[in-house]
């Protein structure tokens, strides 16, 4: 019997499906089961995120489906049979992998789900090193009599989602600079056009205090003949 229930990534889109097999060999004949078994394993094996089944707390591989192979560029012969730390030194090597493999051991050991979202890894894939997201769930599988015997480890490949998160981050970043900078501009001219209109208000003062401390009469006029401004003498 398979209970399935989607999986979904950070903006939760739907990206698979993760699917639970209650085994119900009593009830069916050989041939169903073959059946079944069969078409099981192909969708595990075409499955669109990563799956690899890991056995006891070594973390040995029993099956990885082509998606986690081609996440990780290998082969499934290279892999199956062989513990995690085998595979990628770096779980003994790298200080945040191995913390996070010890939760991982942690949580399995106390049967709980342990999950990871956009962990930043990086494989080699074809001889070159593949830079990419994932989110990870990682969860104890048990054997009938209910004793944990491994974990089945599920892997969505989230970086085209947080690349183009990134990059509306890095424009977003770049808008918010340039409407800083151009504040900071308008700002400055601003201040500028102040101390101007300060220094002609300090200018027109001077002037008139010029034109009134004259004992002649002075008076300025425009084309007109009208009155712009008039010294003291003048006025008297």
């Amino acid at each position: 019997n398979i209970t399935s229930q989607p999986v979904r990534d950070d903006v939760n889109t739907i990206v698979g499906i993760i699917s639970y097999f209650a085994d119900v060999n009593d009830k069916v004949d050989d041939k169903q089961v073959f059946s079944q078994d069969y078409h099981l394993g192909k969708l595990f094996a075409n499955a669109p995120v990563g799956i690899v089944c890991y056995r006891g707390p070594e973390f040995i591989v029993d099956f990885a489906n082509d998606k986690a192979l081609a996440m990780w560029g290998k082969t499934l012969s290279q892999v199956q049979g062989r513990r995690v730390d085998e595979i990628f030194p770096e779980v003994k090597t790298d200080p945040i992998i191995s913390r996070r493999h010890a939760e991982s051991v942690a949580k399995l050991i106390r049967g709980e789900v342990h999950i990871v979202n956009e962990v930043q890894l990086v494989f080699p894939n074809n001889g070159i090193s593949h830079r990419g997201w994932s989110n990870y769930i990682h969860e104890p599988y048990r054997n009938e009599d209910g004793e944990i015997i491994g974990m089945l480890a599920v892997a969505i490949d989230v970086t085209d989602q947080v690349r183009a998160r990134h990059k509306f981050q890095l424009a977003t970043d770049s808008l918010e600079q340039q409407v800083q900078d151009r504040t900071r501009q308008l700002e400055g001219t601003n201040f500028a056009l102040e101390q101007k209109n300060l220094e002609l208000i300090n200018s027109q003062s001077f002037l008139q205090q010029l034109i009134d401390s004259s004992v002649e009469l002075i008076a300025v006029v425009d084309k007109d003949l009208h009155f712009i401004t008039v010294n003291s003498a003048f006025e008297k």
